[in-house]
Order: structure tokens, then C-alpha cells, then sequence
């Protein structure tokens, strides 16, 4: 696990922006494409809004969604909603962006289709940006829930229906074994609370702790107040 902070969030961006733009070409350089997951919650907006400026080749890039509300795509609470408004016509009338809630009468029937529309999204992957709750949750992997043993311990990447100990309750989420599958990992979050949140993440055992040792990928922490 790689700590970076930054002391304003202009220069964080900056910064993230720059990582993010040599990672997504290197990997258009080398592989002819590249493929990308994106987390919601409203810190990570402003950076989406700021993909305009890269020099990206966007039609050579997949977008999808770390994890959503199982809401419909219009609705407020909605990620892909939210990150498609931050995104933009420019970016999205040359990239792919693939949603997650695909049927809202069936749940079983939204997880099979999600799982096939989201094929690619379950093998390596260029970057994966992460958010952390203030309970010590990322992706919709939430502490003390019957999904969360499922999403943290099946070997199998995967997308999986999960609950939420708030409104929306219903959830769809990439397992930790699909978030792992990134060249580039990274955890974006701002704030002393989410600071001492993440600080105390291995001795509470929350969800985030599952993700900060491993060799490969290693997981950057972008912070800042």
C-alpha cells in the first residue's frame, strides 16, 4: 500500500489526472484498448468531470461501474446516472460506459445479465478507482451484511447482488477478486475522518482492509483535506 497526500485538492487532481492518463495509453499503446472501473459518491465527481483534458484516445476505452444502487438509471442515487452527467457528451459519444442495473423486476435476472454485459470488466483491467465510506466500506461491500463474506472471499471474479445498511438497500457490486484484477488500484478519499477511518481499517477489520496488502496490485491512497 502506497500512502500520497497532497495539501490542496487541485494539486491531488492534478496528480491523479496524470496517472490516470499515462496508465489508460500505456495500455492503448500495448494492448490496442483499455478498460476502466469508476466508483461513485460525490467525491470522485469532480475528477470525472476533468477526464475532458486528458489527450485519450476514448474510443479505444471501456468504462464501467465498481458498484451501483439498484435503482433505476435516472434516478438521483444512481452511479451510473451521476458519472454519466460528470463524464460528458465528449467523452461518452467515443467511449463504452456499461451500466450494472439492467432489469429492475428480477434481481437473479439482473445479475446474470449484468454478468454478461460486464464480461470484460471481469478480467485484467487498466485502473480501478475506489471510494471508502465512513464505516470502513468500498465498492458495496459493506461490514456486518450477509453479502459482504460472499464478496470478499469467493475466488471467482465476479458481479454480485449485496445490501446496504441504508437506503437504497439493493446493491450490485464487483467481488474483491474482479477489483483485484487491475494493473492500477487506487483509493481516492478526502477528510481527517476518512483518514482516521482508513487508519484504523486493519484493526476493525472493515471491507477496505481486504484490499491494502496485497503485492499486486498494489493500492495507492490519494488523500487530502
Amino acid at each position: 500500500m502506497k500512502w500520497i497526500d497532497f495539501h490542496s485538492e487541485k494539486v491531488l487532481l492534478d496528480s491523479l489526472l496524470s496517472n490516470i492518463e499515462s496508465s489508460i495509453n500505456n495500455d492503448i499503446a500495448l494492448k490496442g484498448g483499455a478498460s476502466i472501473l469508476l466508483s461513485g459518491g460525490s467525491t470522485p465527481l469532480a475528477l470525472y468531470q476533468r477526464f475532458k483534458e486528458l489527450s485519450i484516445k476514448w474510443g479505444k476505452v471501456k468504462i464501467g461501474l465498481v458498484d451501483d444502487r439498484y435503482v433505476p438509471a435516472t434516478d438521483k442515487d444512481s452511479n451510473y446516472c451521476n458519472i454519466k452527467k460528470a463524464l460528458g457528451e465528449y467523452i461518452l459519444s467515443k467511449a463504452s460506459f456499461s451500466p450494472l442495473v439492467m432489469s429492475l423486476t428480477n434481481q437473479n435476472q439482473n445479475l446474470l445479465l449484468s454478468n454478461k454485459a460486464n464480461a470484460n470488466f471481469l478480467n485484467a483491467k487498466t485502473l480501478v478507482i475506489l471510494g471508502m465510506g465512513t464505516d470502513g466500506h468500498t465498492a458495496s461491500l459493506f461490514p456486518n451484511t450477509a453479502s459482504l463474506l460472499e464478496g470478499l472471499q469467493n475466488k471467482k471474479p465476479q458481479l454480485l447482488m449485496s445490501s446496504a445498511p441504508v437506503n437504497p438497500f439493493k446493491r450490485i457490486t464487483h467481488n474483491r477478486a474482479s477489483i483485484l484484477l487491475a494493473n492500477h488500484l487506487i483509493l481516492y478519499i478526502k477528510g481527517d475522518e476518512k483518514k482516521r477511518v482508513f487508519d484504523n481499517a486493519h484493526s476493525l477489520k472493515t471491507p477496505i482492509s481486504l484490499f491494502t496488502n496485497q503485492k499486486n496490485p498494489v493500492l495507492n491512497v490519494y488523500w487530502t483535506k
